[in-house]
C-alpha cells in the first residue's frame, strides 16, 4: 500500500505545481500539500495536526486528502475522502467586493432594513462541492451560509473548527519581551479604510506599526506583541478575522478590534475590547497608558483560561466525531 501511494504521488508531483506528499498512520494514509499556503500556513498545520491525532481511530484502510480533491487512480486503492478548508470572509454586504451573483444568507445587516441580509459569498463553491468535508473557521460564516438555499448541499460536511492555535500562552505581560507595543498585520495597508487609519493614527501621534510580512512563526511575533488592533479591509466585508484575533488572544495579546456582527457567536468575545472605527484612537491610547491594568483585566482571572480550554476541547470533540462518522461510512460500504 505505501509502495502504491508513493508511485503515485510521484507521478502526481511530476505533472502537476502543487506538489504532494503523505504520512501513513494505522490504517489511513494522509495526503496533503507539501507546503501550505503562507497566510494560512498555521490553521492548515493545525488541522492536520488535528487530523493525525483521530487517524489512528480509522477501522479500515482509506486515503484521506486535505486541501487536494482526489486523483482518480487513487479511488482504485483504497476508499477516499478530500477535506477542503474554507477561510473566505463569506458575510458581505450586497454590491461589495467580488459579490456578484451570490446568494442571500440567514443573518440581517444590523441598521438598515428589517429584511435586509447579508449574502453567502463563497468563492470557491464549485470546487468546495466536490469535497466530502468542509472545515470552517469561523460560526458567523457557518450561520449564514446554512440559511443560504443554494448551499444546503454542504450542511452535513462541514465541520466548525475555532482557529485556538498555538499553546496558551497568555502567562506573562511582560513588556521587555513584547517590544512590539502596537501592531496591525495587515497584508495590504494600502485599502482606503486601513491606510486612512492608520493614517489618523500617525497625525494623533498614537504609535502602531504594520507587520506585513512575518508569515512564518506568527506565534513568536505574537510573543512579542502587546496590543493587536484588527480592522476590516473593506466597508462590505463583515466576517470577523478570527484566523488573526484568536491566535493572538491565545499567546496573550490584548486584541482591540473594529465592531463586527454578530460578535456574538464567536465565544470570546467578552476577551476583546471593541469599538467603532473612529472611537478605536482613543481606546488605543487608553489601553496603551493602561497596559498592565488591562492585560490583568482580561488575562488575569482563570474564566479566560477555561474559556481558551473549551475551545479545544470542542475542536477535539469534532473531530472524534468526524472519525466516527467515517468509520460508519466505511462499515456501510462492506
Amino acid at each position: 500500500m505505501k509502495l502504491v501511494i508513493s508511485i503515485l504521488i510521484f507521478f502526481f508531483n511530476s505533472f502537476s505545481k502543487k506538489k504532494l506528499s503523505y504520512q501513513a498512520i494505522g490504517n489511513a494514509y494522509l495526503v496533503c500539500e507539501s507546503q501550505f499556503d503562507k497566510n494560512i500556513f498555521d490553521y492548515c498545520s493545525y488541522i492536520k495536526d488535528g487530523l493525525l491525532k483521530e487517524l489512528p481511530n480509522i477501522s479500515r484502510r482509506s486515503i484521506f486528502f486535505l486541501r487536494v480533491h482526489p486523483p482518480i487512480l487513487f479511488r482504485f486503492v483504497a476508499p477516499c475522502y478530500s477535506i477542503f478548508v474554507q477561510v473566505e470572509h463569506t458575510l458581505v454586504k450586497p454590491g461589495g467586493r467580488d459579490s456578484e451573483g451570490f446568494e442571500a444568507g440567514a443573518l440581517l445587516i444590523p441598521g438598515v432594513s428589517s429584511s435586509m441580509t447579508y449574502l453567502a459569498r463563497l468563492s470557491k463553491y464549485e470546487s468546495m462541492k466536490k469535497f466530502d468535508f468542509i472545515v470552517e473557521y469561523s460560526r458567523i460564516n457557518l450561520v449564514n451560509i446554512q440559511g443560504a438555499a443554494k448551499f444546503s448541499n454542504l450542511r452535513d460536511k462541514v465541520l466548525y473548527l475555532s482557529p485556538a492555535l498555538y499553546k496558551l500562552n497568555s502567562a506573562s505581560s511582560d513588556a521587555r519581551r513584547r517590544n512590539f507595543i502596537t501592531i496591525t498585520n495587515f497584508g495590504n495597508a494600502e485599502e482606503p479604510r486601513r491606510k486612512n487609519f492608520l493614517e489618523v493614527m500617525r497625525s494623533k501621534e498614537i504609535p502602531i506599526q504594520n507587520i506585513r510580512t512575518w508569515y512564518s512563526d506568527v506565534e513568536e511575533l505574537y510573543a512579542r506583541t502587546r496590543i493587536l488592533v484588527n480592522i476590516r479591509q473593506t466597508d462590505h466585508h463583515d466576517t470577523l478575522e478570527e484566523l488573526r484575533v484568536l491566535p493572538a488572544l491565545r499567546s496573550g495579546v490584548i486584541v482591540i478590534s473594529e465592531l463586527a456582527p454578530y460578535k456574538e457567536l464567536i465565544r470570546y468575545a467578552e476577551f476583546i475590547i471593541w469599538g467603532t472605527l473612529d472611537e478605536l484612537p482613543e481606546i488605543i491610547r487608553n489601553v496603551q497608558d493602561n497596559y498592565e491594568a488591562t492585560w490583568n483585566s482580561i488575562f488575569g482571572t482563570s474564566k479566560f483560561a477555561r474559556r481558551m480550554n473549551r475551545l479545544e476541547l470542542c475542536n477535539q470533540l469534532t473531530m472524534a466525531r468526524w472519525a466516527k462518522q467515517i468509520n460508519c461510512k466505511l462499515t456501510s460500504s462492506r
